[in-house]
């Protein structure tokens, strides 16, 4: 009788020290879970961050650009521009340009006069605005 006492008291505890094993897992795996939601909710609202700021940069581009009275319909012109941390440009380049040198050198102007651009204020955000490319476009 004793024995059988101690073979279902060893049973019970086995089968307890199985459940628990099973616990910790299922704990760590919703532990997992979480982090990796939680990382998703902030790559979420750090592209938020990014689109933000990236409108704001767009926003005060166009607006500093003087198109010239030469400026044609269906005129374009990309320029590359090189950030500063502070928000200076220090660097443009206009590449793929339709239009004419007085057209071109309005674009570049615009960047250029835009400074110091508006970049948020954690500088980890920074890699995504080091190096830009705005695209001018005429209106037909």
């Amino acid at each position: 009788m004793r024995i059988k006492r101690y073979l279902l008291l060893m049973l019970v505890l086995s089968n307890f020290s199985f459940a628990e094993e099973s616990l910790d897992e299922r704990f760590e795996e919703q532990n997992q879970r979480i982090e990796a939601a939680k990382q998703q909710v902030s790559d979420s609202r750090r592209e938020q961050i990014i689109a933000r700021y990236m409108g704001l940069i767009k926003k005060q581009v166009e607006n500093s650009w003087r198109k010239p009275e030469s400026t044609e319909s269906r005129m374009s012109c990309d320029v590359y521009a090189l950030i500063a941390l502070d928000g200076d440009v220090l660097k443009t380049e206009a590449s793929n340009c339709t239009g004419d040198d007085e057209f071109k050198g309005s674009v570049e102007d615009a960047v250029r006069n835009a400074a110091p651009l508006p970049l948020p204020p954690n500088k980890s955000f920074f890699e995504h605005f080091r190096e830009i490319t705005f695209e001018f476009r005429s209106k037909e």
